[in-house]
């Protein structure tokens, strides 16, 4: 028997939000109330949980992600404060730190707050190599980019399959990112693990803007060099 067509329809979008539910109550049972505190910016609930266990300030969710992750991931920058002021960590034992997802975010508070604590502009994930600069330029980031390169990040800075800043922008065609990047001397010949320059990533995905961008910029270095 043919079924209908609402039915056929629904039938997927039933299992999307099925497995979205569970998906939510599967992390809800790995978060802690500590967890969600910090994300959800209440300050006076997470000092009142460090203040019955200070030691808890580090205490890792099922994913393995701390408190101040959490309240980086969200931009909460008063419940981070409260997070540093009880010496919480600067970076996980995967080596990412919070710093890597207040850039992804764009959370601007939040990365000077860290900065000023002592995070490591530089710092390199183990996994990928990545560095939080990485992270903003990978989530179209452009004034976040600008603020972590005028706070020292390298901008030549590769991943482990040597990947610059530069390289992601060219290949998502993000043209204000780029012109941060090309402003602060990003170097747009270097390969990647691929022998692949930004310029070969930007043409590989039809991005012709971005080549006309690099083309503008050796323009005018070459009438000022002159």
């Amino acid at each position: 028997m043919e079924l209908p067509s609402w039915v056929i329809v629904s039938l997927p979008v039933g299992a999307l939000l099925a497995g979205v539910f569970f998906g939510w109550r599967y992390m809800r049972r790995g978060t802690s109330a500590l967890h969600r505190a910090a994300a959800k910016g209440k300050v006076s609930r997470l000092e009142q949980f460090l203040l019955a266990n200070p030691e808890s300030v580090n205490r890792p969710d099922l994913v393995g992600f701390s408190p101040l992750q959490y309240a980086a991931i969200w931009g909460q920058v008063e419940t981070a404060r409260l997070l540093l002021a009880y010496h919480a960590h600067l970076t996980n034992e995967k080596g990412l730190s919070p710093l890597h997802y207040a850039a992804a975010g764009g959370h601007e508070a939040v990365v000077h707050l860290l900065l000023e604590h002592g995070s490591d502009v530089n710092l390199c994930a183990r996994g990928d190599g990545s560095t939080p600069l990485h992270s903003a330029v990978i989530h179209r980031r452009a004034d976040m980019t600008r603020l972590l390169l005028e706070k020292g990040a390298d901008s030549g800075a590769k991943t482990k399959s040597g990947w610059t800043a530069c390289h992601f922008a060219a290949e998502k065609g993000d043209e204000a990112t780029m012109i941060v990047l090309l402003e602060h001397q990003a170097d747009w010949h270097a390969v990647n693990a691929d022998q692949k320059s930004p310029l070969e990533l930007a043409l590989d995905n039809g991005h012709r803007k971005i080549v006309e961008l690099v083309r503008q910029f050796q323009n005018r270095q070459s009438a000022e060099g002159g």
